[in-house]
């Protein structure tokens, strides 16, 4: 009976410590998809594009070209962006969301608050970043979660795409 007590208390004492690394582990890439985020957001304020596509999913990267072809491209679409009177006055990364275990990686989303002007007119939205943790790099890839929501586009560059976070609409609004 006194070995069998001490299995018990052995075998609960592994399964606790296992559960509480996991949840460590789990905050502590939480905390991390936030700091990615943080800067991803301040590249986008400064216009660091390069650095943009370094926290970028790599399935998005390889499907426009690569980032020799991406580049040119996203700082084109940007210059007019600018030139049409668009200009980011902040981007923020608010928060990040529990980070889940789904088709073999981890994922969470994370908020951003982007402050613009259109012109003579400032815009507040809240938008969402679908990350995607990639451990070989420990670092989190992004794609805008609004995406998700297409799913042509998403079998294209994440074909089997599935995901059980519930991820908010994007909300945008004029500011006075």
């Amino acid at each position: 009976m006194m070995v069998f007590k001490k299995a018990f208390t052995l075998f609960l004492l592994i399964g606790f410590t296992t559960c509480n690394l996991i949840a460590q582990s789990l905050g502590e890439l939480q905390v991390k998809a936030l700091k990615d985020a943080k800067t991803t957001a301040q590249a986008m304020v400064d216009g660091d594009f390069a650095k943009i596509l370094d926290y970028t999913h790599p399935a998005i990267i390889e499907k426009m070209g690569g980032k020799d072809v991406f580049l040119p491209q996203v700082e084109a679409a940007l210059k007019m962006a600018k030139e049409q009177g668009v200009s980011f006055i902040s981007s923020t990364a608010d928060y990040a969301s529990d980070v889940v275990k789904e088709q073999g990686e981890y994922r969470c989303y994370v908020q951003n608050t982007n402050i613009m002007t259109l012109g003579e007119t400032k815009i507040k939205s809240t938008s969402y970043l679908l990350g995607f943790y990639l451990e070989d790099q420990e670092q989190w890839v992004f794609i805008e979660a609004e995406k998700t929501k297409n799913k042509p586009t998403m079998e294209m560059f994440l074909p089997g795409f599935e995901t059980s976070l519930n991820i908010p609409a994007d909300v945008m609004e004029q500011l006075e």
